[in-house]
């Protein structure tokens, strides 16, 4: 895929601040033919990538677009009007859409630096250190499934205080795992 085009964050923040309408040549997976949108944006942020939210006009309701996905961008002369959606009723509405599991596990010092390098792809919400050098870890998880496989990695090295249900899931993949290479 071709990089996008430089300095995108400018016009955004520009048809942001001036309710501008803006095209963007968006490609919605990472070999995906762009599409032409017509959005009005609401708010930038980075997780993992930049994003831009706005009301997409193909689709009639807010959406999240990648800002590596796009291709190209016009700001247009047109102007729109505010919508009683803001960013923060779209963050509830994602929160809403996907729903969240609290884990809580612990991890010993050898774990650690790997667990600082990734944490934050899991729903990682916060965390506490704890007198004999391990670390209790608390996320927010949108996939049980997902954490418990990234958690086998750190055997040995990490304790599921909660919830039980992923434990169970550690389990069943070790299970698994046994007796396919067993």
């Amino acid at each position: 895929m071709p990089d996008p085009p430089a300095n995108l964050h400018q016009p955004l923040l520009t048809s942001i601040a001036q309710r501008q309408v803006v095209t963007l040549e968006y490609r919605a997976g990472y070999h995906g033919t762009p599409t032409r949108r017509d959005v009005e944006p609401i708010g930038i942020y980075f997780g993992q990538y930049w994003h831009v939210v706005a009301f997409c006009r193909l689709r009639q309701e807010f959406r999240d677009f990648r800002l590596d996905r796009i291709a190209g961008l016009h700001l247009r002369e047109e102007h729109f009007e505010p919508r009683p959606d803001t960013l923060q009723t779209y963050w509830a509405q994602e929160a809403q859409r996907h729903q969240t599991h609290a884990a809580v596990v612990r991890f010993g010092p050898e774990a650690l630096p790997h667990v600082e390098e990734n944490k934050h792809h899991f729903g990682w919400a916060h965390e506490q250190a704890l007198p004999d050098g391990w670390r209790e870890v608390t996320f927010l998880a949108h996939n049980l499934d997902y954490l418990a496989r990234w958690l086998l990695l750190f055997a040995g090295q990490a304790t599921i205080v909660s919830p039980p249900e992923l434990r169970e899931q550690v389990r069943e993949l070790v299970n698994q795992a046994h007796t396919y290479f067993g």
